[in-house]
């Protein structure tokens, strides 16, 4: 009864807030209720209808896997699209994701070092990375391995353990000076 006067509710107004709350409801399947994809998407999209960031992000993922909804990446792009024009970094990220893969848009790796960019730049680990992996390969800007180098250091000290193996083959620590404790000295006549 709880479930179905809060849905009556969220339904009746506006109510993103509360519309987000029973997609993530449905979508995990919480407190007791069970999950149910095609629910969660259902009040994904009602709160997205507002302009919700968050419920942008999400019904594009719903569209991006087929998640309670028919897969259609071209709704995908559209909704994260939406979201990263609101300051989404993580749809920023799957927006650049989108155009790399050339899913439901064409292939434009200009647009996605792009999109890595403005995400890796508001704190998108994933970003940081692919970011700095553009940056190496020079794809989709110039080479530039100082700045890649950078980009990968603040993914990996982030915890993301293929920029830190990315960072360690780029530039592998020195090598310590050998020891030659133990050996013999040299005989007097070759000093």
């Amino acid at each position: 009864v709880a479930l179905e006067d809060y849905a009556r509710r969220a339904q009746a107004a506006y109510e993103p807030g509360r519309q987000l709350c029973l997609a993530r409801l449905y979508g995990k399947g919480l407190e007791g209720n069970p999950h149910d994809d095609a629910r969660a998407a259902y009040w994904f999209d009602k709160a997205a209808r507002f302009g919700h960031r968050e419920a942008l992000k999400v019904l594009a993922f719903c569209h991006s896997t087929g998640r309670g909804v028919a897969r259609d990446d071209a709704r995908a792009a559209e909704l994260y699209r939406d979201s990263a024009e609101r300051g989404n970094r993580e749809a920023m990220y799957a927006l650049g994701d989108l155009y790399l893969e050339a899913r439901g848009l064409p292939e434009d790796d200009v647009a996605a070092a792009g999109w890595f960019r403005m995400a890796a730049h508001r704190g998108e680990v994933g970003a940081q990375r692919t970011y700095g992996l553009c940056l190496l390969e020079g794809k989709g800007v110039p080479k530039d391995r100082d700045e890649a180098l950078v980009w990968l250091r603040k993914a990996a000290s982030a915890g993301d353990q293929d920029a830190a193996a990315a960072v360690a083959d780029l530039d592998p620590p020195e090598p310590p000076p050998p020891d030659f404790t133990g050996w013999p000295s040299p005989s007097p006549g070759l000093q």
